[in-house]
This record gives C-alpha cells, structure tokens and sequence, in this order.
C-alpha cells in the first residue's frame, strides 16, 4: 500500500495543490495520506478477523505512572541509542535534514509537518500494531507477539536508526498494551515523542531567522 501510495498520490497532490501549496507543503501532505492508508486498512483488514474482547470501557488504574514511566523509557532509549551510534562513529539523525523544518517555511508547512509526523502515526501505527497485530497474536502468546509487533514496528519504519530505537520503544509500548489491554496510552506516548520531535524542528526554524 505503501509503493501504491507513493506512486499514485505525490502526482495527483501536486496536480492539485500545485499553485495553493508549497513544494514541501506537498510532500507531507501525500506522506500524511499514504501513512494513513497504508495503516488503516490493514488495521480493518487484521480486525475483521479477530473475535471482539472488548475491554476498551474499562478504567485503566496508575495512567500518570505508566505515561511517566513509558515516557521516561522513551528518553532513555532514545539517548542509549545516540551514545552507541556515536561510540561507532554513525551520526544519530532521527530524520533527514532536508525534510526537517526551516525558517522559509510557512506556516502550513510547519502544520502539515506536524500532523505527518506527530498525529497519523502516532494514532494509527498504534491502532495497526499496538491494537490489530498484537490483539491477533494473542493466540501465539504475548511475549511473542510482543517481540514480532516490536520488529514489524521496527520495518514500518524503513530506516536502520528509527528501526533500532521503535523496536525496543515498541516492546514498552507492547507491553503497556497488553497490561492495560488499550491503546490510548501507547497512543499519547507516541504522539508525545513525535511532536516533540516536530516542535523542536518548528521552534528551531523559528529561532534561525
């Protein structure tokens, strides 16, 4: 879905948008919809086969610890892996720097921008993941299954160093998932990191002026 996507969106944006959005406007845009594509209709696709164990009325107990927690396990992670890469000598680049924000952006860029990387992923990554996959692998149990959402989580993200920290972040997302048996906490963790992650290339642009 993802090839189709890319093939078939960027020229029917631009065809569209052309004289209305800038060219990196663009850019997110598609990247936006193909996101949500590729990650919603396979998320109905595993649904449709999966016998409903609907839990999601129920309170979840401890939400500010297991946010605290998760999130202080995000920080972690994420510096573990940066003083690694450095130790080998690899720079630790979370995104290109040609797609990052910059101070000639407008401001439909930086929103765009936003939504790309923070919100759709962050929703529905998790929904596909955190809900579909890991929901259909309880048959195989949850430590495997853990482990293999972790690793599909880690491909989605079709590059070597976001691949090596969304697979353990998604082990700790995992594991909140099943614990709590939902996936609005793995949802705001992972918008979480991913917006700060945009508002600081946001706030950086603007401080380059």
């Amino acid at each position: 879905l993802q090839l189709i996507g890319s093939l078939i969106f960027p020229g029917l944006i631009d065809a569209i948008f052309a004289d209305r959005l800038t060219e990196k406007s663009i850019t997110w845009l598609y990247t936006g919809i193909v996101s949500f594509i590729s990650l919603f209709l396979p998320s109905l696709f595993v649904n449709s086969y999966i016998e409903s164990e609907c839990k999601s009325g129920e309170k979840i107990k401890n939400v500010g610890k297991i946010l605290l927690m998760g999130f202080g396990m995000i920080i972690a992670i994420q510096y573990l892996e940066q003083f690694i890469l450095e130790k080998i000598g690899s720079n630790y680049e979370i995104f290109s720097t040609d797609l990052l924000v910059n101070s000639g952006d407008t401001i439909i860029d930086k929103i765009l921008f936003f939504i790309s990387i923070a919100l759709i992923p962050g929703i529905f990554e998790e929904l596909f993941v955190r809900k579909a996959i890991l929901n259909y692998g309880k048959q195989f149990g949850n430590y495997f299954t853990i482990i293999v959402s972790a690793i599909l989580f880690a491909l989605l993200h079709m590059n070597l160093q976001q691949g090596i920290f969304a697979f353990f972040i998604g082990i700790v997302f995992g594991v909140i998932a099943v614990k709590t048996q939902n996936v609005k906490l793995t949802m705001i963790l992972h918008v979480l990191n991913n917006g700060l992650v945009a508002l600081n290339s946001i706030f950086s642009s603007n401080e380059c002026v």
